[in-house]
């Protein structure tokens, strides 16, 4: 066997070697067992899609007098993830005349730690009394680490 046969079947083995444990540590860090490594706090978790977590800020609830048959109020929404996220949300209101009904915001993207404010309307009688609460949030998803 000459000298370029002997350094090929070297490096051929040595890749050979070094594959397996690269596959090895890997296996044993997570990487094919669905699991990822998440940083020092938690050393191994699993990537989950789940919805953005939110807070609503100030008042869940707001009531007035149509002026002009509607009625316009702001419900402000802060987004507690790190990751950013859409937000719909929704609120059941209803006159001393109508039967209650759901209004709501349009979808708003709002970056990590930020609040936005979400316009809703809804539409009254002309100097009627009306009132509105929170129903629902929409929320959109993010991917998190979740420890296992």
């Amino acid at each position: 066997m000459n000298n370029r046969a002997q350094e090929t079947g070297i490096i051929l083995f040595l890749g050979i070697v070094i594959g397996a444990f690269a596959v090895i540590l890997l296996g044993a860090t997570g990487y094919i067992t669905g699991l990822i490594p998440c940083g020092t706090d938690v050393p191994n978790c699993q990537l989950v899609t789940r919805e953005a977590n939110n807070s609503i800020i100030g008042d869940k609830e707001f009531d007035g007098r149509g002026i002009l048959g509607k009625a316009r109020f702001n419900v402000k929404l802060k987004n507690i993830e790190e990751q950013a996220a859409n937000f719909k949300i929704n609120m059941l209101c209803n006159t001393a005349k109508k039967a209650s009904t759901v209004a709501s915001s349009d979808t708003i993207y709002v970056q990590p730690g930020m609040t936005e404010e979400f316009p809703i309307e809804y539409d009254v009688g002309i100097l009627e009394d009306w009132r509105c609460v929170l129903s629902s949030i929409d929320s959109g998803t993010i991917d998190s680490c979740e420890a296992v």
